[in-house]
């Protein structure tokens, strides 16, 4: 098992790939501590390449094509309380011999909580050991990485209603993130807002709209649309198909406060 202890100590970005690289036992395409969230196909003590299964809370979620049971959709990692990795010896309710992989989520409670992690790696995070004397033999470097990130938030707590003050507090909590994410992209310090100050106008003065006047309901509400856009600008700006879906995803949250 995976704690969540674990979990969040991990030194690697959060895709399930890179927590596998963590498990004795376990082989597969392209494990490793990467800065980059992998999705691999994985297996265990000499077992078909494509065998090893991936589950939420004991339920299959990944493609049967070919025997394989992992897909390219991304895992919210960050939001599993614990993970679970059986090598083999499954039991009956398992449908093939090999590992899985089995992430149970978090559920409900009193306590509030918040995660946050953030990678970078650019050119100034490689080395080269090619000197003259390899080169004259024919060896050249290989191709460099030029910029790779990975940024990951996640929030809980009790659903409580007519509590102004908390709403306040995630409003503002969304728009820290997305200063951090432009920070990120701009390549400014994001932890604990050092770069901020740096960040263009065109980043910063939408935001000024997120910021809250008074704690009222209907205030909270124009406060929250338009830190939901300003997010949403931010993740087209470094990824135009993950704003698509994280908007459509924000849509549904984004509407006029109830009569």
């Amino acid at each position: 098992m995976l704690s969540n202890e674990f979990v969040r100590a991990l030194p690697a970005s959060r895709g399930y790939g890179n927590y596998l690289a963590g498990v004795p036992g376990i082989q597969g395409t392209g494990l490793g501590a990467s800065a980059t969230p992998s999705n691999n196909f994985f297996t265990a003590r000499g077992g078909r390449s494509s065998e090893g299964n991936i589950q939420i809370d004991g339920m299959n979620v990944g493609s049967s094509v070919g025997g394989g049971g992992v897909s390219g959709y991304q895992y919210d990692m960050s939001n599993a309380s614990e993970v679970q990795v059986t090598i083999a010896g499954g039991l009956a309710e398992v449908d093939r011999g090999g590992p899985a992989f089995n992430m149970i989520p978090k559920t409900g409670g009193n306590t509030f909580s918040g995660f946050y992690f953030a990678s970078l790696a650019g050119k100034w995070s490689q080395g080269s050991n090619i000197d003259a004397e390899l080169e004259s033999y024919g060896f050249v470097d290989q191709a460099a990485l030029i910029r790779n990130w990975d940024t990951n938030f996640a929030f809980s707590g009790p659903i409580l209603r007519d509590k102004l003050w908390q709403a306040e507090y995630m409003v503002s909590a969304v728009r820290d993130h997305t200063l951090a994410l432009a920070c990120i992209r701009l390549g400014q310090p994001s932890a604990h807002g050092r770069g901020m100050d740096s960040l263009p106008e065109s980043v910063t003065r939408p935001l000024l709209e997120s910021m809250i006047r008074h704690l009222s309901s209907d205030e909270l509400w124009r406060a929250f649309d338009a830190v939901l856009g300003s997010l949403t600008s931010e993740v087209n700006q470094a990824d135009p198909a993950l704003g698509l879906r994280v908007s459509r995803e924000l849509s549904s949250l984004s509407c006029e406060p109830p009569a």
